[in-house]
């Protein structure tokens, strides 16, 4: 409720192709206990079945190779940056799709290492040094191709580092 005036707090009216209010981008291995809260106090916190969060295990046909598609069905992406995240081949899809739709971003840092947390220094380091909310326009040619399967690599953006994809994110 607010406080001003005591009035529930709803979420916005989504409109299509919007399906849901929050993407919840993780890693599996150090996020998924942490990603099942903050959704549970999240709808603890609206009107029940007001507020559509997209939680992967929570979908029952989820389409792994359709991530980009829930992130264009969705309204805000929260990135759970916690250790892995970052060389996960998905959450970069996820991050780097958000980024190219203009998704809002939210981020949310675990402070307890043996949770998986990593320190703001540490975002930083493994995202490389960034001054705005934009793709490395050098490397869009390449994560294009990456998209058509034309490329192959085992990182996340092929052979090279991470790009600039956040801003006065942190």
């Amino acid at each position: 409720r607010y406080v001003r005036n005591h009035m529930e707090v709803r979420p916005r009216t989504l409109h299509p192709p919007l399906k849901y209010h929050i993407f919840l981008s993780h890693v599996w291995g150090t996020g998924q206990d942490q990603a099942r809260i903050i959704k549970e106090r999240l709808l603890e916190s609206f009107p029940p079945s007001s507020l559509e969060i997209f939680l992967d295990v929570d979908e029952p046909n989820l389409q792994i190779g359709d991530l980009e598609g829930y992130i264009d069905k969705t309204d805000v992406v929260l990135v759970l940056a916690t250790r892995g995240y970052f060389e996960s081949t998905n959450c970069m899809r996820e991050l780097r799709h958000a980024v190219k739709t203009s998704k809002q971003l939210i981020c949310v840092v675990e402070p307890e290492a043996k949770k998986g947390g990593l320190t703001v220094d540490e975002i930083h380091q493994q995202l490389g040094t960034c001054h705005a909310l934009i793709l490395n326009e050098a490397l869009l040619p390449e994560l294009e191709a990456e998209e058509d399967g034309s490329t192959a690599g085992s990182r996340p953006f092929g052979s090279a580092p991470p790009p600039c994809l956040i801003a006065e994110w942190l």
